[in-house]
């Protein structure tokens, strides 16, 4: 038997490969959703914010393509979580 990684109640559930009982499972989702959601407002706000600041069309500058890849990975993670239930490493 082991034990929920985040309450420490005992499991045979797996949640990513992570120990989670039923009880944190949808507290965990929450969580991890409200986390990507946060990561894409950031990286959309900065995106807008330097070709707001720049005065150019999107792309035209390596710190406009870096916050735009920024905001397009933000978007695939939350996808992937959504559409898959996939959880990134970092935040596991």
């Amino acid at each position: 038997m082991t034990y929920c990684s985040y309450c420490g109640r005992q499991t045979e559930l797996r949640e990513a490969g992570v120990a989670t009982c039923i009880h944190c499972t949808d507290t965990v989702a929450r969580n991890v959703q409200g986390q990507l959601v946060a990561e894409l407002l950031k990286a959309t706000a900065e995106f807008e914010n330097i070709n707001a600041t720049h005065n150019r069309p999107s792309g035209c500058s390596d710190e406009s393509s870096i916050a735009q890849e920024k905001l397009r990975r933000a978007g695939s993670r939350l996808a992937e979580f959504l559409d898959h239930g996939t959880i990134p490493e970092n935040l596991k």
